[in-house]
């Protein structure tokens, strides 16, 4: 993923400071008054130019870091003033303003005239570019050289449920904090988590507590740690009311009370061995085509050529040139891994059995198969949103475009490179790209 940093930008402090949705005087201040290193950069994915707000803690060694998602007001002083927070207990924060080239001219939430602009266009974001640009924050973080790679998210209202939503989506976040925001009401979403999820919720908020039960219910059936906690008198916006100096008693103590609980948790994620983290390519269960549960992990050491397959595509004869390139460089630790999907042109319609059946009596193919599955939008494999959020030659980063696209992993489970679909497996970049791979120790 490319990524392009610029540092603190008076212009653009200056544009979020005005807007009528950022008017927080006391959130300034601090901000002001903040010893910390706190900077504007572009995250770029794609065609994606995301700004965001990156805070640094005063401390000598790799840190843990944070996505702080906004609320409703969109990236606003005070959300900047929680990044900060997080930064003064140790942690680097990023804050990422979502509503980046969705304003006026192509502008960010300053360039909207007032609340009512920039709540009307942040309901109408898509899903996926949400989504895209979590992963592309919590790529960028992560791989900070003061970061030690480990990664949590959190959000507020809005950003509440978008961080419920986003840990359905990216299985590298360690953790996730939703306060007083709605969970997925798909079952089929919630088998996806694979992180914790621990959420605050306030005592005089029925519209978002009345959902609650369901989703204590979905978490439990799909054995998943979901520990809510309510905190009575406060009401819907408590971390951000509880903040002001006109507070009532009940957010400020709601407020209190909330942010001892929340460091509490992450001292102790951040405090776990750091081989709990996510360690790249290989750190994902899938489910072969015979219905069996497989970790990826049990490819380590070796050289992976993942590949999304199609049973009626043009280019299903590639299948031949996988089964020889496997076959040719199996012994030196090769293996390909082929991975049907329907969703490219409907040209994957079988069953698991049918399409296994097809590949072995058609082309021979003896390397692993694998369930048929998504690896675009919301339902994408954790697998495929990973990769696809890697920026890698000579393809790139962004959605698959179609049929037996091709990544090829490293022995350390690190993406090396990616190959569009009509690269032949056979082809003398991709020959060559093995060959190295394969030469690393």
């Amino acid at each position: 993923m490319s990524r392009t940093i610029f540092l603190a930008s008076c212009a653009i402090a200056l544009l979020f400071l005005s807007t009528p949705s950022s008017a927080q005087e006391w959130a300034v201040k601090q901000l002001e008054e903040s010893p910390r290193h706190g900077e504007w950069v572009v995250v770029e994915h794609g065609d994606r130019k995301v700004d965001a707000f990156v805070v640094y803690p005063e401390v000598a060694d790799p840190a843990m870091s944070v996505v702080v998602i906004h609320e409703i007001f969109g990236m606003t002083d005070w959300v900047r003033t929680v990044a900060d927070q997080l930064a003064e207990q140790g942690y680097i924060a990023i804050a990422p303003d979502l509503m980046s080239g969705m304003g006026p001219d192509g502008g960010n939430t300053a360039s909207f005239a007032g609340g009512d602009g920039v709540r009307n266009a942040i309901m109408k974001l898509p899903p996926d570019q949400i989504t895209a640009d979590l992963n592309a924050c919590v790529e960028y973080v992560a791989k900070l050289p003061a970061a030690n790679g480990k990664v949590v998210v959190c959000g507020f209202c809005w950003g509440g449920s978008q961080t419920f939503r986003f840990a359905t989506n990216n299985s590298q976040i360690l953790a996730a904090f939703p306060f007083y925001g709605t969970a997925p009401s798909d079952s089929e979403s919630i088998e996806r988590i694979t992180a914790p999820v621990y959420g605050f919720y306030a005592g005089n908020d029925n519209r978002v507590n009345s959902t609650l039960p369901k989703t204590v219910e979905m978490m439990k059936e799909a054995d998943k740690t979901f520990l809510p906690e309510e905190y009575a008198g406060a009401g819907h916006g408590f971390m951000r009311a509880g903040q002001a100096p006109d507070a009532s008693n009940e957010n400020a103590d709601g407020r209190k009370a909330a942010w001892e609980r929340w460091n509490k948790l992450l001292q102790e994620i951040a405090m776990k061995e750091t081989s709990d983290a996510p360690a790249g390519g290989l750190d994902f269960k899938v489910t072969d085509i015979q219905g069996n549960e497989v970790s990826l992990a049990d490819y380590h050491g070796q050289v992976l050529l993942v590949v999304n397959v199609a049973s009626q595509c043009g280019l299903t004869p590639q299948y031949d040139a996988l089964q020889a390139v496997y076959k040719q460089h199996e012994a030196e630790g090769l293996v390909v891994l082929g991975f049907p999907c329907n969703q490219f042109g409907k040209q994957e319609p079988g069953s698991n059995e049918e399409i296994a059946e097809f590949c072995t009596s058609k082309h021979n193919v003896t390397f692993p198969m694998f369930a048929k599955i998504e690896v675009n939008g919301e339902g994408a494999d954790p697998l495929y949103r990973f990769l696809t959020a890697e920026e890698l030659q000579p393809a790139g980063s962004g959605k698959i475009t179609w049929n037996f696209e091709k990544f090829l992993i490293g022995r350390d489970g690190k993406p090396r490179a990616r190959f569009s679909p009509r690269t032949a497996p056979d082809a003398p970049e991709v020959l060559e790209a093995i060959k190295n791979a394969l030469g690393e120790k």
